[in-house]
């Protein structure tokens, strides 16, 4: 589904998109589901990526996907998280539709490479730590060589269909290897393509044991027709293969379930390490600082639940991915930092941000924006592109480590 603001936006990216050259290519089209391709019911270890969910019947909206190589460690897309907020409030989801059953896990710390600079550069790769071991099972890596250009290589991903569908249910395909380079590698329809929303999703190269991971989804042209570029893994083999040594198996980090804080509405905090994992302190000049899981106003959490409706305050909230981490949530009476009810696309509390989910960076003259939606520009859409531009400056922000 493409989110109102690069709609809004298309006819803007479209006039400032549909040219360039190969020296651009790398600020073109981010987070490519699949074109072309079919439903994926199997490849349990590929991954939905979202902001983490407050409320715990909502389901997980999706802006890039991503792949497990170790039980707590999920490869994805540096870009995914450039322009978004500090820290991890975000999840993975493991199943073929984020709207149906799944596996969820928190996602604990992000890590990217030294050499990623949110630039137009390669190295776009970012693992994310897990609270805890998912049940799939991970899959490995693998290398490219000058030989495989040509060969057919397996994509998946969560992204949009060629029939407008929307982001969230997992589909695979398959693509030809055009180009190899020495931190990327470029594909070309076979008969099928990356597109919004498959962003960090793994490119698979079938071998004697099996398929290995060769590549992640960056980005590609803006119709999702031509090409995608992706990252190499084997390039950074190194980097990957220290942080899986660095995380072990065992979650060893804290699910806010476990100890949410106490007397939150009686206390007051002066920094977010006294409040326990996934929550925050905000403070105003006015107010105290409160312990706040992200998007929610601050209050104490009690018994357990599993949907708004069996709260007294209508808001069960999810403080992690385990059974028991959702609460009924009541609100101080007096909330602190003024909090207006809106959520952000991060989970936070301040305004939406719309361009959440468009996931395309184009090219044009090394600007990359983010958009899911392109339609041809006319005259009668002159307003609309001027107000088109003003809204992807400030809204739809282009997607690299960030996630």
């Amino acid at each position: 589904m493409k989110p109102i603001a690069c709609v809004a936006a298309a006819s803007m990216i479209a006039l400032g998109c549909q040219a360039h050259d190969h020296e651009d290519d790398h600020a073109t089209r981010a987070a490519s589901a699949i074109v072309a391709g079919d439903a994926d019911t199997g490849d349990p270890a590929i991954v939905a990526v979202g902001p983490r969910r407050i409320h715990c019947n909502d389901a997980l909206a999706p802006f890039c996907s991503g792949v497990l190589v170790a039980p707590r460690v999920v490869l994805t897309a540096a870009h995914c998280f450039v322009g978004k907020r500090p820290g991890a409030p975000y999840e993975v989801f493991f199943g073929a539709d984020v709207a149906g059953v799944g596996e969820e896990r928190s996602v604990t710390k992000i890590v990217t490479p030294d050499t990623y600079d949110g630039g137009n550069g390669g190295g776009d790769l970012a693992l994310l730590v897990l609270d805890s071991a998912a049940t799939a099972a991970p899959i490995a890596l693998g290398s490219l060589t000058a030989g495989d250009v040509g060969k057919t290589v397996k994509m998946a991903g969560f992204g949009i269909t060629e029939d407008g569908g929307g982001i969230g249910v997992k589909r695979f395909g398959t693509g030809n290897i055009q180009s190899i380079d020495t931190d990327t590698f470029r594909t070309t329809p076979s008969p099928s393509m990356t597109c919004d929303g498959d962003s960090g999703g793994p490119l698979l190269l079938s071998g004697a044991g099996g398929d290995v991971i060769v590549g992640i989804t960056s980005f590609g042209d803006p119709g999702c027709t031509m090409f995608a570029e992706n990252a190499r893994v084997d390039t950074f083999a190194a980097f990957i293969g220290g942080v899986i040594a660095d995380t072990p198996d065992a979650g060893a980090d804290p699910d806010p379930a476990d100890s949410p804080p106490a007397n939150v509405c009686n206390g007051s905090c002066t920094s977010a390490n006294e409040c326990g994992a996934g929550f925050d302190c905000p403070a105003s000049p006015d107010a105290p600082g409160r312990c706040t899981l992200d998007g929610l106003p601050p209050g104490d959490f009690g018994d357990t639940c599993t949907d708004d409706s069996q709260c007294t305050s209508a808001i069960c909230a999810r403080l992690g991915s385990a059974p028991t981490s959702c609460r009924c949530l009541s609100a101080c009476a007096v909330s602190g930092p003024s909090f207006d009810g809106s959520v952000d696309a991060d989970g936070g509390s301040a305004p939406p941000d719309t361009s959440t989910g468009c996931g395309c960076r184009f090219a044009g003259n090394s600007a990359s924006f983010r958009a899911s939606s392109q339609r041809p520009a006319s005259r009668d859409d002159a307003w609309i592109a001027i107000a088109g531009f003003l809204l992807v400056v400030s809204g739809c922000r282009r997607r690299k480590i960030d996630a």
